[in-house]
């Protein structure tokens, strides 16, 4: 699982109770990754991927609300969306320990 610490606790309780689901682990790795977008929603990180083309180079650019984060050159939108999670991820796990 990409979440570590408190976020994943927090997660996971958000998935099992508030949900109703189960078999996180086993579900497909871009469906893992939304839920964990959609999880961070509920908890206030709006997290937004923008497609961008910049003289003859596609790529992606990630914020986060929180902390006005912004980043650029990401490749494809998994990876964007991978960073964006890590990133929130550690700034949960900094603000609620």
């Amino acid at each position: 699982m990409i979440l570590t610490g408190i976020a994943k606790g927090k997660f996971m309780i958000w998935f099992t109770k508030d949900k109703w689901l189960s078999g996180f682990e086993d579900k497909d790795p871009i469906i893992q990754l939304f839920l964990i977008n959609e999880w961070f929603g509920t908890v206030g990180y709006k997290i937004s991927i923008i497609s961008r083309y910049i003289k003859d180079d596609f790529g992606y650019r990630i914020s986060i609300n929180t902390g006005n984060f912004s980043q650029f050159g990401f490749k494809t939108r998994t990876e964007a969306d991978k960073e964006a999670i890590l990133t929130s991820n550690d700034d949960f796990n900094e603000r609620y320990s």
